[in-house]
């Protein structure tokens, strides 16, 4: 079961990826999810809960990742702090 961070997100951070139009909406749903919770995520997981198939959520987490929202350490996934 995976656990939300009890740590608030500034809106500012909110706002800045919500209205990046280089992202996709999925992609943002998905940094979403990888910022509310407290541990790392492995793709797998990750998209069952989101109920969006495993390539989908690949291709998010890698434009994640190009624009530095989201790291991939040891094949698990962390929201990159203060972004």
């Amino acid at each position: 079961m995976t656990r939300l961070s009890a740590e608030p997100v500034p809106t500012d951070e909110i706002y800045g990826v919500m209205t990046d139009q280089d992202l996709t909406h999925t992609a943002k749903v998905v940094w979403t999810y990888v910022k509310a919770v407290a541990d790392p995520q492995r793709i797998k997981p990750m998209a069952e809960v989101l109920g969006m198939a495993e390539n989908t959520v690949w291709r998010c987490l890698t434009s994640l990742e190009a624009k530095g929202l989201v790291r991939r350490v040891s094949g698990v996934w962390l929201a990159e702090e203060g972004r």
